[in-house]
């Protein structure tokens, strides 16, 4: 039968394994399966110290507050079997096997300042979150009728109605003029087809509008 030892014991400098499954070369294989690694983690020692890792972290993870199938996981190896709480970690099982991932990918280190490898292992944490978070659908936007501007209170549909609006003396002729007046003033202004018919198309829109009441005859003495 194997003869258990008590892991404090056992000399640190004889675990060799950098990688969870990933032993250096002077690591058998039958060192990983029949490790003290192995041992250790069954041991009371070890059963005291992730309950003191669990109680300093209020038994949550600490990469996303999870309190669900909780992991104490090694930062660093390097005071294996006598480690400190700060080489310690508490991670969901989740976020466990997101830093694992890591690990083995070379991405994250075993080795190297304890405060940094935790502050990296956050960050990895999260960023794994965030790529397999799907974007949310974008919404589909109604199609929204066209806004015409509207200049002196006449909406004007086009560029050119548009710029006749903006004359003074044009938005003064479709308020006042009679048809006939406003005709005779189109004929003055020497305007082309398309510009007549934007014209008067102006004058019966603001007429419909306002309600037109102009007498036949018209002042045009009147100030423009």
């Amino acid at each position: 039968m194997h003869n258990q030892r008590d892991p404090e014991d056992v000399n640190p400098r004889r675990f060799t394994l950098c990688l969870v499954g990933r032993p250096q070369p002077n690591a058998s294989s039958s060192d990983l399966m029949n490790s003290d690694y192995i041992t250790y983690l069954n041991s009371t020692a070890w059963k005291e110290r992730r309950l003191r890792r669990l109680a300093l972290s209020a038994n949550r993870c600490e990469a996303c507050a999870c309190n669900a199938n909780l992991r104490v996981h090694h930062l660093t190896y390097a005071n294996i079997f006598r480690e400190p709480m700060n080489d310690l970690m508490t991670l969901c099982e989740t976020c466990h096997t997101s830093i694992e991932s890591a690990i083995v990918s070379k991405l994250l280190p075993r080795k190297g300042n304890v405060d940094a490898l935790r502050a990296a292992s956050i960050a990895i944490i999260h960023a794994h979150r965030l790529a397999l978070t799907p974007l949310p659908k974008p919404k589909k936007q109604k199609k929204q009728k066209p806004v015409h501007p509207s200049v002196n209170g006449v909406v004007a549909r086009n560029p050119s109605q548009q710029a006749m609006m903006n004359n003074a003396v044009f938005s003064h002729a479709i308020r006042t003029m009679n048809r006939p007046e406003f005709h005779a003033y189109c004929k003055l202004q020497r305007y082309s087809f398309a510009d007549h018919s934007n014209a008067f198309a102006l004058y019966d829109r603001w007429g419909r509008e306002n309600g037109r009441s102009i007498p036949d005859s018209y002042n045009w003495s009147c100030k423009v």
